[in-house]
């Protein structure tokens, strides 16, 4: 019997591995997101991020629609608003473009039900896509094999972003790109190639198309580089001429994929960028305890809403987070203090 049980736990054992449990993990939620995508509505936004899309597709394509033969693809392009005059033109979506050229195969002759379910599946795949480069970011953070998948667990369990992945075209796929990019910034900082500094570029340009905030990342992965390159006393002109070649690389792909800057690169980034820094009033109104507010909210609308939206086993290994890395920040640099004044002892002593 206890032979028997020992080949169970040691057969057991080989199966559920590390890697193969991630595996069944990562599989399991495909299939799940491959059978309810379908299930979800349409969201506000979602109308105008298509028609957004489409100008923009127009505007790099009009000249071969308008001699298709088809009725349909023809009107379309004749019917679209130019791109320059657009009052959503300061808003990438190179990424939704190209849910327009599905679109433009199938003669845009889908219905919308149709249109809008590719959208769904879409953004749905984006998540699916970064979830994997989240599993490989805690991978190269934690040595041990199931803090990344509990950790990717926790990401894919995370109600708000679970349903919105399937609907939440803009604020999804910033999302999924900003993890993206931040892997490759990872390995760029690691091993300097020029095959991640040309990935790194392309994520966090294309981060910068769904959202301008994605300059961030930008600016963080220079001021990691200069940081390491501090702490590992490396050439300084070396590293600066890496800056500038991901700086580069970066600013030309964003031009590329965005094509309202192709006109005057340098201005319409500026106006773009302004336009975000300085954002036009919102003159709407929303339910919030209990009555309408506008956009004036209260100083606890943001912990409110927080509180309402994240679940409590969230918040509170959050806040337990916290109160470990500051505890451990404190350990550690009274550690240095002490090996400081113990090394400053030593020296004393031997002179």
């Amino acid at each position: 019997m206890t032979t028997y049980g020992s080949k169970i736990k040691s057969s057991l054992s080989v199966i559920c591995t590390p890697k193969r449990i991630s595996l069944i993990v990562f599989s399991l939620w495909f299939i799940v997101g491959v059978f309810i995508f379908r299930d979800y509505g349409i969201s506000t936004d979602e109308t105008t991020e298509r028609e957004t899309s489409l100008v923009n597709y127009v505007f790099v394509m009009k000249k071969a629609m308008l001699y298709s033969d088809s009725d349909s693809v023809r009107e379309t392009a004749i019917k679209t608003p130019e791109l320059r005059d657009y009052r959503d033109r300061y808003y990438g979506v190179a990424l939704q473009t190209i849910t327009t050229g599905i679109e433009h195969l199938f003669r845009f002759e889908l219905t919308s039900k149709t249109v809008f379910l590719i959208r769904h599946w879409f953004t749905f795949l984006n998540y699916f896509i970064a979830g994997i480069f989240f599993y490989l970011i805690l991978k190269k953070r934690f040595e041990n094999d199931y803090i990344p998948l509990i950790g990717t667990l926790l990401y894919i369990l995370y109600p708000r972003f679970f349903g919105e992945s399937f609907y939440n075209i803009k604020d999804i796929l910033f999302y999924s790109w900003t993890v993206i990019a931040s892997y490759f910034i990872l390995m760029w900082l690691e091993e300097k190639s020029n095959k991640y500094c040309i990935l790194s570029a392309l994520a966090i340009a294309v981060s910068m198309n769904t959202r301008i905030l994605g300059i961030s990342l930008l600016m963080l992965a220079c001021f990691f580089a200069v940081i390491k390159s501090i702490d590992e006393k490396t050439n300084f002109l070396k590293v600066m001429l890496k800056l500038v070649l991901l700086i580069v690389l970066t600013f030309t792909l964003y031009v590329i994929i965005t094509p309202y800057l192709w006109e005057a690169p340098l201005k319409h980034f500026i106006e773009t960028f302004n336009h975000f820094l300085h954002f036009p009033n919102w003159e709407g109104t929303h339910f919030y305890l209990g009555r309408m507010i506008t956009k004036d909210v209260p100083w606890h609308y943001i912990p409110v809403w927080m509180g309402v939206s994240v679940p409590i086993t969230y918040i509170v290994m959050f806040i337990s987070g916290i109160i470990v890395f500051f505890l451990n920040f404190k350990i550690s640099r009274s550690q240095r203090k002490n090996k400081n004044f113990i090394e400053g002892l030593k020296e004393k002593n031997q002179k």
